[in-house]
């Protein structure tokens, strides 16, 4: 059956035209109904958003339902995941809540596998926890309760991101909506698996996050929800832009060994401590402190599904460089997309506040728009082309394999170089040692499946601790040589003195 929307004013922007079949039980155990809704597109599909605005607007009204639980297509929702996020709709301040989020979990990773960082439970832990507790939940596209007056205020699902979840959550929010998240695995769903795939999933994220970060006008949003709720929203935004630090770690140890060091100090010491504590020692013991507390079933208590381990740590480091290059091309492709869109509308002056406040769908009563006869009306449904985005994004990880290289090139001739000729500069072995072993310690889960195509079981194993034995070791040999100690290196009968002497 072809039809258009139930409403007054049926919108070409979003559908221009529906096959809608309607499921309705007939036996005699009385069952829930259910319709399936399938768009034929417009020129501009707005994708995933555009389906769910295609049924809130052409396909529904208000009367229909209160309630809106949206699902990616994977996710497989518990019996009671009604039973355990509605009754927050309905607390004493249940009518200023615009959606109750709830965790992403996957199958397919879980317990023995998980290189490529899916679980991503920092995030979906204490990160979400925190958010939630402020009202200021981010939505993360599925795996959520919406009440619909809440999104047909700001005119349903946003456009102008591919991370069209983010950019809805923020207006909700500056309409004056709260969010709240309930730590508890109510969905299970599956994750890519192919460093491919994976990737391409990483860019388009990333290429949200600069296109939101470009598209939102951030002294508006200061002003509508104050410091701390813009600092987390501009927090979700500013990822794609750290990505060149991980290339540094992956040059540094080429610069040093290779060429001279270009930083002078005449306290090392001092320096190591100045710099070393506020960016290496201070975020261990952070992290050491969330893994230490004790978990609420340790305890005889109810309490969150999901809990951040050693290995949850480690992986959110390892997918800081592998998907540093991919973060870095979202730069490229966010760019291209900010500039059509600013071609396309010949937009003037404040380009945040021109998309903030302009109307994505048509108010009820206005004209729409004519249809083009000269097309033909047969009923088409496009296909995305994920397959050569796919293949676009496979080569993204062919400069983790090229980092990884020269970091044991560095390393190689840090080596040579010190026991051939050059003893007086003994500290520059541990520190491109330590830069060089951490670049790769981090990138080794990337490497293999970079370069094998075939499925293999990843070992989901921490190496967080080792990680972090390895660095403490090498401060401390850095310590070591910039105290003045002699440290004597025997070669034949003659010691050789590779001690440095600087000035404190």
């Amino acid at each position: 059956v072809l039809m258009l929307g139930r409403v007054e004013v049926d919108d070409p922007v979003v559908s221009v035209g529906n096959v809608r079949l309607d499921f309705v039980s007939t036996g005699e155990i009385e069952c829930p109904s259910a319709t399936y809704i399938r768009r034929r597109k417009p020129k501009i599909p707005h994708n995933k958003a555009g389906n769910i605005n295609n049924a809130l607007f052409n396909e529904s009204n208000e009367m229909d339902f209160e309630f809106v639980v949206l699902l990616d297509a994977d996710q497989k929702p518990h019996a009671e995941f009604l039973q355990r996020t509605l009754p927050y709709f309905y607390s004493a301040n249940g009518k200023t809540i615009a959606w109750i989020q709830t965790p992403q979990f996957f199958s397919n990773i879980f317990p023995i596998d998980d290189p490529l960082g899916h679980r991503n439970m920092e995030f979906y832990g204490p990160v979400m926890e925190g958010r939630g507790s402020e009202g200021c939940c981010p939505f993360v596209g599925t795996n959520a309760i919406f009440r619909r007056s809440a999104l047909c205020e700001i005119g349903g699902i946003m456009y102008n991101s591919v991370t069209e979840d983010m950019y809805t959550g923020m207006k909700l929010h500056v309409a004056g909506y709260k969010s709240l998240y309930h730590n508890e695995v109510l969905c299970i769903g599956t994750a890519p698996v192919d460093i491919k795939e994976t990737l391409e999933q990483r860019k388009r994220w990333a290429q949200g996050a600069v296109e939101i970060f470009s598209l939102t006008p951030w002294a508006y949003l200061y002003k509508k929800l104050g410091m701390r709720k813009t600092v987390y929203n501009l927090d979700s935004c500013i990822y794609p832009f750290l990505a060149p630090t991980a290339f540094f770690y992956a040059l540094a140890p080429v610069l040093i060994t290779f060429w001279t060091v270009p930083i002078i100090v005449e306290n090392p010491l001092l320096f190591l401590f100045i710099g070393g504590i506020p960016t290496m020692i201070l975020p261990r013991l952070i992290q050491y402190i969330i893994l230490s507390a004790k978990r609420p079933h340790e305890e005889g208590q109810a309490g969150p599904s999901l809990w951040v381990s050693a290995t949850d740590l480690w992986r959110g480091e390892q997918t800081f460089f592998g998907f540093a290059a991919t973060n870095l091309s979202a730069w490229h492709y966010g760019r291209k997309a900010i500039s059509k869109l600013i071609k396309k509308y010949n937009v003037r002056g404040n380009l945040g506040m021109w998309n903030w406040n302009r109307e994505f769908l048509p108010k009820k009563g206005a004209p729409r728009a004519p249809e083009d006869q000269s097309k033909s009306t047969e009923q088409t449904f496009r296909t995305s082309n994920k397959d050569v985005q796919v293949l676009k994004s496979s080569r993204l990880f062919v400069p983790n394999i090229l980092m990884f290289a020269l970091c044991a090139i560095a390393c190689i001739h840090a080596v040579i170089n010190f026991n051939c000729n050059n003893y007086q500069a003994a500290w520059l072995l541990p520190v491109v040692i330590g830069f060089a072993a951490s670049t790769m310690w981090h990138l080794w889960s990337f490497i293999p499946m970079a370069l094998r195509t075939d499925e293999k079981e990843w070992p989901y194993t921490s190496s967080y601790h080792g990680h972090n034995i390895l660095m403490a070791i090498v401060a401390g040999v850095l310590v070591f040589l910039y105290s003045k100690v002699q440290l004597c290196i025997p070669t034949g009968d003659i010691p050789i003195y590779a001690g440095i002497h600087l000035q404190s």
